[in-house]
């Protein structure tokens, strides 16, 4: 499986489920090429995406691999395999490690997660434009649960003849070794292209040549394409026009506005940014919060968070429909997740990521803790500014419009820097909150959309631990 994230969170899955019925089948109708994607977050309001793209190449000796993207991939083993009716069990010889998966009567294969697996053959590549995109990260937002992130991608277009087209892109919020804001890349290529026994043959203009494993597949809404392990999905028409169409809207709107963009903001310094920015988003309200309860929606799921600042404590709870199916709980200097009945400590370098979350959103701005921006650093980037700071050794990052709102927040772990964006602002209790926050996985953009903000309500019975 190849995992597309900044660093993969085990526990908490975000679910966009498909029932099917199930029936018995022989391991010889499951070997071929199987590809999905899973979506794994982290808490709420920032609470990163990391985007895990399965592939598995199931053999009819009673192995598979899992690492497309290895150049040995048709003969290398990673595991092996055993059917027992409906079921599949995937033993990469670590507990840890093995999967059971569902075999479904449908020719899909269904994760435990909840995700599905299709089936994928090596049919010519149908001409059209491929994308590949990709957000991930953990936490982040007003609510001062912790984010780190990152967002890009690559598309290629294959023109049926022979002949591609690809540009990748990336964006992260980093400069030097502090956080910045608006850095991005583009990189443009083009070639042409062959296809033999599932392997792609890129040959670029510049001279240099790579080999891509191949497969191609229908999911729900179109043509998939796995290479090296990575899914690519292919642009509908419908997303074309919708494209076409927002681009000759915004045209003209970039041209009215570039003298803006490109105009330098007044000069201030972080302290009197960071008052600026308390001001836009409450004020004295802010100072009044001793606990926060936040309430969203992702992928159909509820996520729901609790933070008090005063005693360093921060809990998210995973609901589906009404039943309660994951917590995830700080305490201080301790910490515990629950799942499926089960509860296990938390390690402490999660623990110290969670915390670090205190150190962003709305607490602080609090009285008690603002001074730390004023000792931060303003800089601009795009028409926006960026305050970085640093605490406790982690640096982190605002960026802030030109009305004082922060619309991106960010900071560095592990080495790793990325940003979570904001929008949809709404003034609730007192406060301006952003109630959208998006990320890009795969085809589908994850939206993190808030559904309701309550100041002081939590109570220690949300604290305790599920029955």
């Amino acid at each position: 499986m190849h995992k597309i994230s900044l660093r993969f969170l085990p526990l908490f899955i975000v679910c966009a489920m498909f029932q099917f019925s199930c029936n018995s089948q022989g391991s010889s109708g499951i070997t071929g090429v199987w590809c999905g994607v899973e979506l794994m977050p982290s808490p709420l309001m920032g609470g990163g995406m990391d985007r895990n793209d399965i592939t598995l190449y199931i053999r009819s000796d009673g192995t598979f691999s899992d690492e497309m993207d290895k150049p040995d991939w048709k003969t290398r083993v990673d595991g092996k395999y055993t059917v027992s009716g409906s079921k599949l069990f995937l033993d990469y010889g670590k507990k840890s490690l093995n999967r059971e998966i569902t075999i479904n009567s449908n020719n899909t294969l269904k994760m435990a997660t909840g995700y599905v697996l299709r089936k994928m053959d090596t049919r010519k590549i149908p001409v059209g434009t491929y994308k590949f995109q990709y957000a991930s990260g953990s936490g982040g937002g007003v609510s001062g649960v912790p984010y780190v992130g990152a967002s890009g991608g690559k598309n290629i277009y294959f023109d049926g003849k022979g002949n591609f087209h690809e540009d990748g892109y990336g964006t992260v919020m980093v400069s030097g070794d502090n956080i910045g804001g608006g850095s991005s890349r583009n990189n443009n290529a083009s070639g042409t292209y062959s296809q033999k026994d599932a392997t792609l043959t890129l040959s670029y203009a510049s001279g240099k040549t790579e080999e891509h494993s191949l497969f191609i597949g229908d999911d729900r809404e179109g043509i998939m394409v796995v290479m090296n392990g990575d899914l690519f999905f292919r642009e509908s028409e419908k997303d074309v026009t919708e494209k076409e169409v927002k681009g000759n809207a915004s045209a003209g709107k970039r041209e009215r506005d570039s003298d803006t963009k490109s105009g330098k903001l007044p000069e201030i310094s972080a302290a009197e940014l960071a008052a600026k920015v308390k001001a836009k988003h409450g004020g004295a309200a802010i100072d009044k919060i001793n606990t926060l309860k936040m309430t969203g929606k992702v992928s159909g799921m509820e996520v729901v968070v609790f933070t008090d600042q005063s005693r360093g404590w921060s809990r998210t709870e995973f609901r589906q429909g009404s039943k309660l199916v994951g917590v995830e709980q700080v305490e201080g200097n301790s910490g515990w997740t629950w799942a499926r009945g089960k509860k296990s400590a938390l390690g402490a370098a999660r623990i110290k990521e969670i915390s670090d979350g205190l150190n962003t959103g709305f607490n602080i701005l609090k009285a008690s803790q603002i001074s730390k921006l004023g000792s931060g650093t303003v800089s601009q980037s795009d028409g926006a500014y960026v305050l970085t700071y640093k605490v406790d050794g982690t640096d982190f990052g605002m960026m802030i419009d030109p009305e004082y709102r922060v619309v991106g927040e960010g900071r560095k772990i592990n080495g790793e820097m990325a940003i979570v964006l904001f929008s949809d602002f709404r003034e609730t209790s007192g406060l301006l909150v952003p109630f959208t926050e998006k990320m890009t996985q795969g085809k589908t953009g994850t939206s993190v959309q808030v559904t309701d903000v309550s100041i002081n309500s939590v109570t220690d019975a949300d604290w305790k631990e599920p029955a």
